[in-house]
């Protein structure tokens, strides 16, 4: 092997994350992986380099980024890779490299909730419309037994002479189920077929709508601006490394934040969002996007949301010491690596890789239509029978105790 070069890291995951940690002599060497540190690690190792990462820096904290710069220009470090942007102020103290990669600095808010599926299916039409709904059986009703008791020569319809028999007519064609009668006269039967017509268009547009709902209620409106998060009342969690940076420290934006939280832990933020829906943070989409596969959400789309605007694009590199010889090799080994897709390659080897480890998560979005979707429409019908049987009974008493009634009277 060749000459030692010694690595030192600063990001959070994806950029790096510490795998593993062995005794190189007197000194720990440590092996770090991610995005930000694969394409050096492959230029050394092709360079005949022997690599020794030093202990990784994962707190998103500005003095420990201003250390490792401080050690980088002191010669106690020969390269430093993860989240390293190309700033102007960056370019004063040391050598950067070629972009290695583009990442996109937004505001992750919490992503809108599932809308209850009977308040969707309630919204399904107004309150108006429902009660005209519920109106037409009601009028068609007394329109039977009107048109049915008029003086007529033919008096034939005994089916519907009864306000009780209109209803119970009625509510069977609105239900799909035969009448015990089809009416003789034709201003019945014209009212008849335009009820049946209607109550078959209102049945399969609810239906239709019913069971789309059932399985895919819809969520509520989602933030799309910087005013939508302050009315919303989220906390913000505040990193020192972001919040020192000159461009975002600006921001008039921040200061209309009520609620602010000042942490370094990017990962409990992340699933506090995730998980309690309780805050918004300034995140990376590629660390977003990460963590969401951390926790294997079945569907990214309904769980990682981020504000329409962009707050800051950053193009991350790799920093040397000034005057290093081995920059116009590693810019030629990064042009050649990422013109070979090699970086979007490993990106998507990571996810994979993280989503086999780890377990899905309880709230994946994909629903299957299944019994218990059905369980309002058997509850329903269960009370039916239930009605049913205890106007039976009270019919059967009824009629028990009114004979018991008469044959006292005829005593």
């Amino acid at each position: 092997m060749g000459c030692t070069l010694k690595i030192g890291s600063f990001g959070i995951e994806p950029l790096l994350s510490k795998e593993n940690c062995t005794k190189c002599g007197e000194e720990n060497s440590f092996v770090i992986k991610g995005i930000g540190v694969d394409i050096p690690h492959m230029f050394a190792k092709d360079m005949n380099f022997t690599v020794r990462f030093l202990e990784p820096v994962t707190d998103l904290d500005h003095e420990l980024f201003i250390n490792e710069i401080v050690k980088l220009m002191n010669g106690d470090e020969d390269m430093l890779v993860g989240a390293i942007p190309i700033l102007n102020q960056m370019t004063m103290l040391t050598d950067l490299s070629a972009p290695v990669f583009l990442d996109i600095l937004k505001f992750q808010v919490p992503c809108p909730n599932h809308v209850d599926k009977m308040k969707r299916i309630m919204s399904l039409f107004s309150l108006y419309t429902w009660l005209c709904l519920g109106l037409v059986p009601i009028l068609v009703s007394f329109a039977f037994w009107t048109l049915s008791n008029i003086p007529k020569r033919n008096a034939n319809f005994t089916a519907f002479n009864m306000i009780s028999r209109c209803f119970s007519a009625a509510w069977a064609v609105l239900l799909g189920v035969s009448v015990p009668r089809m009416p003789l006269s034709l201003r019945m039967r014209c009212l008849f077929i335009i009820y049946v017509w209607y109550c078959f268009a209102i049945s399969t547009v609810f239906q239709a709508f019913f069971t789309t709902y059932i399985v895919e209620p819809g969520y509520e409106p989602s933030l799309h601006t910087v005013d939508d998060v302050v009315e919303s009342g989220l906390a913000f969690a505040s990193y020192d490394v972001y919040k020192d940076t000159e461009f975002i420290a600006e921001l008039e934006m921040i200061s209309k934040f009520k609620h602010v939280v000042e942490t370094n832990n990017y990962s409990k933020c992340v699933e506090q969002l995730l998980f309690r829906k309780s805050m918004f943070l300034l995140s990376s989409v590629y660390s977003a996007h990460f963590m969401a596969s951390k926790f294997y959400f079945g569907r990214k789309d309904n769980v990682v949301c981020f504000l329409d605007d962009s707050v800051m694009t950053f193009l991350y590199g790799v920093a040397l010491p000034k005057g290093s010889p081995i920059l116009e090799i590693l810019n030629e080994h990064i042009r050649l690596l990422l013109e070979s897709g090699f970086f979007e390659r490993h990106w998507s080897e990571l996810l994979h890789t993280v989503k086999l480890q780890a377990k899905q998560h309880e709230g994946s979005e994909y629903v299957v239509f299944n019994l218990s979707h059905l369980s309002p429409v058997f509850i329903l019908l269960l009370l039916g029978y239930v009605l049913c049987l205890i106007v039976f009974i009270m019919e059967h008493t009824t009629h028990f105790l009114k004979s018991k009634f008469e044959k006292f009277s005829m005593l």
